[in-house]
């Protein structure tokens, strides 16, 4: 009897493997064998069982007692084309929720087993089935890998960015106060704030009020006449709609600086409100210089000049602030003796607790006062 290590062997094209060949029982005086194969075309053999693929197919290899050729075991032989490169491509997007096909090639073309195992780096966001289809499960990157199961350790990955769906969208502010000519930004909020496609797309209701223009979440807005109209964002990802009242007027010359005067470390300031708007912040600039206007640091935070000044209460129509009410922000007293000058600028302030008005510098109302001991 004769008995072979294996039964089935699979051998790569050009490639060898073993048989092994056990002549029973143990004390046989000849224990000689011959091999053959069944066909040469597709694998061949040595005389110590050294088996060799030729070409792909399947033959047997034969092993038969020197002695008595009527003692013989076979092995079946398959000869297959091994998996050389798994081409996939280097990034795929998907959103939550959606699921998506992984595509790919094998190289050599005639590889014998094309089937392929997967795997995801991050299970909690990317899962993916043994055909290679994924689901996204959350918002995040992972990498799926590719490997050949024909014993070749043949892999490959790809990159998964899975994103996140708009599901609304809303205004940072109500109302939008431009001035007439002026050019002003008003900002829209996603739904969720991760949301990845951020495109918008912005239309005025009455282009010769106002005009827009924004492909994100930011629209300018320019005056053209003096008016009302309404500006409408829509998203390109689920088309979810906004909008802000646009009101063009004469905005910048709202304010009045009635009085400046500086006493001290005290800066006392009076502002009036000659508009119609319910005014809720004010906010001023004030530069410090020496007797040959060389500026003077008066910045604890920076050094600089410059210091900012706010009122944060409620002005009404005709109303004027309160000097006790004035808060300054990062104000150093000068310590040189040669401070001469304060100028006091207007520069910003906030209607309705919501639109925040940046005055063009040539109207930001402006006075220069001299240092009182």
């Amino acid at each position: 009897e004769i008995q072979l290590s294996k039964n089935v062997l699979t051998v790569d094209v050009g490639k060898s493997a073993m048989l092994k060949a056990t002549v029973l029982p143990a004390n046989t005086d000849n224990k000689n064998v011959v091999w053959s194969s069944s066909n040469e075309r597709i694998a061949t053999v040595t005389t110590d069982g050294r088996v060799k693929g030729v070409s792909l197919g399947e033959c047997q290899i034969i092993c038969a007692s020197k002695t008595d050729g009527s003692v013989t075991a076979a092995a079946n032989i398959i000869v297959q084309q091994p998996v050389q490169k798994i081409v996939l491509d280097k990034e795929l997007r998907i959103y939550i929720g959606d699921t998506a096909q992984l595509t790919w090639r094998i190289q050599p073309e005639n590889a014998t087993n094309k089937v392929l195992s997967f795997t995801s780096s991050a299970k909690k966001i990317v899962e993916v089935d043994q055909n290679g289809v994924i689901t996204g499960l959350k918002r995040g990157e992972v990498y799926i890998t590719c490997a050949s199961t024909d014993g070749s350790e043949r892999r490959a990955r790809i990159k998964v960015v899975v994103m996140e769906h708009v599901t609304g969208v809303h205004m940072l502010r109500k109302t939008a106060y431009v001035s007439l000519g002026e050019t002003a930004q008003a900002g829209a909020q996603l739904e969720p704030k991760t949301a990845d496609n951020k495109n918008m797309t912005w239309v005025s209701m009455n282009p010769s009020i106002a005009t827009a223009s924004g492909s994100k979440t930011k629209v300018s807005i320019k005056g053209v006449a003096n008016g009302e109209t309404i500006i409408v964002g829509t998203t390109e990802d689920g088309g979810f709609q906004t909008s802000i009242d646009v009101k063009i007027g004469d905005w910048d010359r709202a304010l009045q600086l009635t009085d400046a005067r500086v006493r001290g470390a005290d800066a006392y300031l009076t502002v009036k409100n000659r508009s119609s708007l319910n005014i809720t912040s004010i906010t001023a600039e004030v530069s410090v210089f020496d007797a040959d206007g060389e500026p003077v640091p008066a910045n604890r935070k920076d050094g600089s000049n410059t210091f900012h000044m706010v009122y944060n209460r409620a002005l009404k129509p005709g109303g004027s602030t309160s000097e006790k009410y004035w808060k300054s922000n990062d104000f150093m007293l000068p310590d040189s003796p040669t401070t001469s000058t304060y100028v006091v600028k207007v520069t910003k302030y906030q209607i309705d607790k919501d639109w925040i008005k940046v005055i063009r510098k040539k109207y930001q109302p402006t006075k220069k006062c001299p240092v009182h001991v």
